[in-house]
């Protein structure tokens, strides 16, 4: 008997090459074949992008690569016998997948198709009352329904027999529990996102630019639209100085751009690899980081390790994370947004002070989660009479 691991949880998923779930999980097999786990099976789909270095370990350490093209497939393994543990960190698409009994250990990154359904972000950028009011009641009524689909979809894969949930967050573990009132709290535990430093891949002499940090402009649920139009109304004020932005994850012309008076300022690029992101952040003035919603959040983390100055929503789980190295803002209003750009762009002090707490929070975070990163290894590989070592 041995275990089954999901590496399509590492390939892009509907077209996004990086999402939490792929660094989490590919961490979570570099850990296991450091400890000395091989021999076991791993699945992926040939027709999508399997990032080299996941190839490379797994040829290391013996673990057999099963193709497969289609949820029915994985399903079939699994009714086969053999597999004591099947491993996702990327669960969610194997709700109506049988897993026939199997011990199913499963990563619950966040609960956004319950917790943010819809985008809301017209309600509070269009040009007028009445537009604002009709994309609320819209996104409204879309809601309740999305809603009702995730909450039957994601019952199905906690509730089964064999489930164990492992969650990312104190916050979405106890959003599992606000949801599903009925779900033991003892079932849910919570192992942080490891998170991959980027201070390596960069010049240790680079120095800070002159230009807020957007990520993610193409995901609504990043709410980067609201924020750019806060940094351009300052910059037509003239309270920004000669402060430019860089918006990743959009090329221009796009909707974002479309609507700036100051487009020129905006230097708007495309998902980039990860030195280049490192770059990015490191000399940014500051990452501005408005989502509407995070199991975790990697951008923040790699900010402070960087030591860029961060100005958070606080929403979801971003000020646990967080804790007091960022400056937060209710992510429903613009103007305490507009009100914590000022701050880093004129308090210098503050910047600093935000950096210093940064640095400690990014070390206390990495002291934290090696010991849950190896607990939950031990779970998936030691839980049963299977694999090598």
């Amino acid at each position: 008997m041995t275990v089954l691991f999901d590496l399509l949880a590492t390939q892009p998923v509907a077209g996004y090459r990086f999402h939490g779930g792929a660094d989490y999980t590919k961490q979570v097999l570099a850990r296991a074949v450091g400890r000395g786990w091989d021999g076991f099976h791993a699945v992926y789909n040939p027709r999508l992008e399997l990032d080299q270095s996941v190839a490379a370990q797994c040829r290391a350490a013996g673990v057999k690569m099963i193709e497969v093209a289609s949820w029915a497939e994985i399903e079939g393994l699994l009714g086969a016998g053999g597999y004591s543990t099947f491993y996702s960190g990327l669960p969610y698409e194997y709700a109506d997948v049988d897993s026939h009994g199997v011990r199913f250990v499963m990563t619950i990154h966040g609960l956004r198709n319950l917790e943010l359904p819809v985008d809301f972000t017209q309600s509070r950028v269009a040009d007028s009352w009445v537009g604002r009011t009709l994309a609320f009641l819209q996104a409204t009524r879309k809601s309740e329904r999305r809603v009702r689909r995730a909450q039957e979809q994601l019952a199905k894969l906690i509730f089964r027999n064999e489930a164990e949930i492992v969650t990312v967050s104190r916050h979405s573990r106890y959003s599992l529990k606000s949801f599903f009132p009925q779900l033991d709290l003892s079932r849910i535990t919570v192992a942080h996102s490891p998170v991959v430093e980027l201070a390596e891949q960069i010049p240790a002499d680079t120095e800070q630019g002159d230009y807020y940090l957007l990520l993610g402009a193409d995901r609504w649920v990043k709410n980067v639209l609201p924020a750019c139009k806060v940094l351009d109304t300052l910059m037509a004020e003239g309270m920004l100085g000669t402060a430019t932005a860089k918006v990743v994850g959009m090329v221009a012309p796009n909707p974002v751009s479309a609507s700036l008076q100051n487009g020129s300022r905006f230097e708007f690029i495309d998902y980039v690899e990860r030195d280049e992101l490192a770059a990015l952040i490191r000399g940014a003035r500051c990452l501005l980081f408005p989502s509407q919603n995070e199991g975790f959040g990697y951008p923040p983390l790699h900010a402070m390790e960087l030591e860029t100055p961060v100005i958070a929503a606080a929403t979801s789980s971003v000020p646990e994370v967080c804790a007091a190295a960022a400056l937060y803002f209710d992510v429903g209003s613009m103007e305490e947004l507009r009100n914590r750009v000022l701050q880093v762009q004129h308090d210098e002090e503050l910047c600093a002070e935000l950096v210093a707490a940064g640095r400690r929070r990014f070390q206390e975070l990495k002291a934290l989660e090696g010991p849950m990163l190896d607990a939950l290894v031990e779970r998936i590989f030691d839980g049963g009479d299977h694999g090598a070592r």
